[in-house]
C-alpha cells in the first residue's frame, strides 16, 4: 500500500540560507523490478518527443529555469553540473533514446521527463518515517561504489535520522540505493522556489503509478 506524501523537515540553518527549498516524499511498494512492456513503450515515446530544439527551449521554461537559478545559488554552474531535467535530455540526445534501467529508475526518468521536477529514489528499508534536509557536518562522508567522498561542511544533504542518504542534487550513498532486493522505495521530489506544488505532487504520482501500475495510486 502506498503511504501518504509528507514533507521532509528542513533544518533551520538550511531554511535561512535557502528559503523555499522543500522535499516531499512518499513510500511505494515494489513487487517486480523488471521493466514491463508498457513502461518501455512510454520511454520510447518520451524519447521521440525530445530533440535538439526541445533541449534549447528547455532552459527557458518555468520549472527548468527555477532549478538553474537555484543551482547558481548553491554554487553550482548549471552549464557544467546539469540540472536533473537538462541532464536527462542531454543523456537522451547522446544515447539516442532512454534505455530501460529497471522499473524504479525508469519511473524516475518518466516523472522527471514529464514534469521537469527533480525526483530521487531510495531503498525504503533504509529510510525511516521522516526525511531531513540539513547541512553536512565536518568530516562526514558519503560512500559510493567507487569512493568514499568527504563532504564539505555546509553541503546540503538529504538524511533520515543519523543516516546520510544523498547530497542534494548529487550522489546517493550506495548503502541506500534501490536494488532488486528492495521491496519498498522512498520517492523524494525536490522543490525549489519557482516550482509549483502541483508539479511536485504530479511527479510523485507519475513515479508511484509507474512502479505500482495504473489505478494503484
Amino acid at each position: 500500500m502506498i503511504g501518504r506524501a509528507r514533507w521532509a523537515v528542513v533544518a533551520d540553518d538550511v531554511a535561512e540560507v535557502l528559503p523555499g527549498l522543500q522535499v516531499r516524499h512518499v513510500t511505494v511498494p515494489v513487487a517486480d523490478h523488471r521493466t514491463p512492456a508498457d513502461v518501455r513503450a512510454r520511454l520510447d515515446y518520451l524519447a521521440e518527443r525530445i530533440d535538439g530544439a526541445r533541449a534549447i527551449e528547455l532552459r527557458r521554461q518555468e520549472i527548468p529555469f527555477a532549478y538553474r537559478v537555484f543551482f547558481r545559488k548553491i554554487g553550482l554552474d548549471p552549464d557544467v553540473c546539469r540540472t536533473p531535467i537538462e541532464r536527462l535530455v542531454l543523456d537522451r540526445l547522446v544515447a539516442g533514446g532512454f534505455a530501460p534501467r529497471g522499473l524504479v529508475a525508469d519511473a524516475v526518468t518518466i516523472a522527471t521527463a514529464e514534469t521537469g521536477v527533480a525526483v530521487v529514489a531510495f531503498d525504503g528499508a533504509a529510510v525511516g518515517d521522516e526525511l531531513f534536509v540539513r547541512s553536512a557536518r565536518g568530516g562526514e562522508r558519503l560512500r559510493t561504489a567507487d569512493a568514499s567522498l568527504k563532504l564539505a561542511a555546509g553541503t546540503p544533504l538529504i538524511a533520515s535520522g543519523e543516516r546520510l542518504l544523498a547530497v542534494l542534487f548529487g550522489a546517493v550513498d550506495e548503502r541506500v540505493e534501490v536494488s532488486e532486493r528492495s521491496t519498498t522505495v522512498e520517492l523524494a521530489a525536490i522543490r525549489v522556489p519557482g516550482v509549483p506544488l502541483l508539479a511536485v505532487d504530479e511527479a510523485l504520482w507519475i513515479a508511484a503509478e509507474t512502479i505500482t501500475g495504473p489505478g494503484q495510486v
